[in-house]
């Protein structure tokens, strides 16, 4: 059986927020609650994604709650994190391709030249 029950009541979420949240019918809900209904794939993700759990636990086929966070995105937001990093990032978020490859031969110049000037 889902445990779509235990997460509601964890967060103390009636069945009718909880339904309306997902726009999904109250009548539904607590179908798929006491195992008389399954959700389709898509439902599935939403509440999933909504108690922020992975769809393996939903299922009951794991005790892993929470989603596993790539490391790529944990370090993107640590470096994020930095004023001016942050506002670095911001600065360049909306580049095309053109201007993003200006950028790193910019800075691959910058790099030779600081070189340059430490060798005697």
């Amino acid at each position: 059986m889902l445990r779509i029950r235990e997460l509601r009541e964890s967060q103390n979420i009636q069945q009718k927020e909880l339904a309306t949240k997902l726009n999904i019918g109250f009548s539904t809900l607590s179908q798929y609650e006491t195992g008389k209904r399954f959700p389709d794939y898509e439902t599935l993700l939403k509440i999933a994604d909504f108690f922020g759990v992975t769809t393996d636990f939903l299922l009951g086929r794991s005790n892993q709650k929470d989603k596993p966070v790539p490391p790529e995105e944990d370090e993107l937001a640590k470096l994020l994190e930095d004023p001016e990093t942050r506002e670095f990032y911001e600065l360049i978020k909306d580049f095309s391709d053109d201007e993003l490859e200006d950028l790193l031969n910019y800075g691959q110049y910058l790099i030779a030249k600081r070189d340059s000037k430490k060798k005697p």
